[in-house]
C-alpha cells in the first residue's frame, strides 16, 4: 500500500504532467491517505476554488484512509521526538501522517515533499 502525500494529491488535480505520469504508474496498487492530508487538501479547495470541492471530496473518497490511533500517535511522537534531538525537525502534520502509515502497514509514500525524506522508517517515492 502507498500513501498519498498532500503535494501529490494537489498536483495530480492541478493536472500537473509528472503528478500525472506517476498516477499511471500507480495503477493497481492500494492507494491511501490520513486525515491530515485530506483536511491539507480540503482547505486548498475550500480556500481556493469552492466548485472544486466535490471533486476534491470524489477523488479523496476514492482512496482507502488510514486511521489516526494511539498507535499512529505513539510512532510519529517516537520518531518526532528523534528527529528533534537529531537537530531535524519535522512538521507535525507530516509526523501524524508518517504514524498512520506505520500503524496500518503502509511503508511508502509519494511526494514531493523534501522533510519526509528525513525520516528512515518509510520509502519515499517521487515524481
Amino acid at each position: 500500500m502507498k500513501c498519498l502525500d498532500s503535494t501529490f494529491v494537489i498536483d495530480l488535480l492541478r493536472n500537473d504532467p509528472l503528478a500525472v505520469a506517476k498516477a499511471r504508474q500507480l495503477e493497481g496498487d492500494e492507494l491511501a491517505i490520513t486525515p491530515v492530508i485530506a483536511h491539507e487538501v480540503l482547505v486548498g479547495a475550500f480556500f481556493g476554488n469552492r466548485a472544486a470541492a466535490p471533486k476534491v471530496i470524489e477523488l479523496l473518497t476514492s482512496l482507502r484512509m488510514l486511521d489516526l490511533s494511539l498507535a499512529s500517535a505513539t510512532s510519529s511522537a517516537s520518531i518526532g521526538a528523534a528527529l528533534l534531538k537529531a537537530g531535524r525537525e519535522v512538521g507535525d502534520g507530516d509526523l501524524m501522517t508518517v504514524g498512520a502509515m506505520l500503524a496500518n502497514n503502509c511503508d511508502t509514500i509519494i511526494t514531493r515533499d523534501v522533510d519526509f525524506k528525513r525520516i528512515k522508517d518509510i520509502a519515499v517515492e517521487t515524481y
